[in-house]
């Protein structure tokens, strides 16, 4: 029965945050009408943008439907799939709005896993080198992405002040 109701804890988590995500892609789409008015010359980002907004949008739909008809397991949405979403949220559409929105996301994120895993410890038989490898996961998506956005962005600064 316990593990009936960590797993659809799992479930309920990784669907809410990709039923946020859809709900998300209405604010890009606001934010791309915006970008699209006050950049008109720069056309090739603008399309950048929006294929990246469709990308995610139908990606998150796709990661849906795929939870509901458990075509994919609650594990590689819940700690793979997710972290990766949120990563990608946070470096592809990087205003300040968006940054605290995906941060709030990632707290979330890592609150239900907490309570995921102390249910999952304390009342199943859950297999602890299963949870630890999930956590790792999902910390190591975060962090490697972050990572190489914020070498990315040294780098163009590095590259801007060079010219200067």
């Amino acid at each position: 029965m316990n593990n009936e109701i960590v797993l659809l804890l799992e479930a309920l988590l990784s669907l809410g945050i990709a039923i946020f995500f859809v709900y998300l892609s209405k604010y890009r789409y606001c934010e791309n009408k915006r970008y699209a008015s006050k950049y008109e010359n720069n056309k090739k980002m603008l399309i950048f943008r929006l294929i990246v907004t469709e990308i995610l949008k139908w990606g998150s739909i796709a990661m849906l439907i795929c939870i509901v008809t458990k075509v994919l397991s609650v594990f590689i949405t819940l700690y793979i799939l997710t972290p990766l979403f949120i990563a990608l949220h946070m470096i592809l559409f990087n205003t300040d709005y968006l940054k605290g929105v995906m941060t709030f996301t990632k707290g979330i994120y890592y609150v239900g896993l907490t309570i995921i895993s102390v249910i999952q410890v304390f009342f199943t038989t859950v297999n602890v080198a299963e949870l630890a490898l999930g956590f790792t996961l999902s910390l190591a998506i975060f962090e490697s992405v972050s990572a190489l956005y914020d070498g990315y962005k040294t780098i163009q600064e590095a590259k801007m002040n060079d010219n200067l």
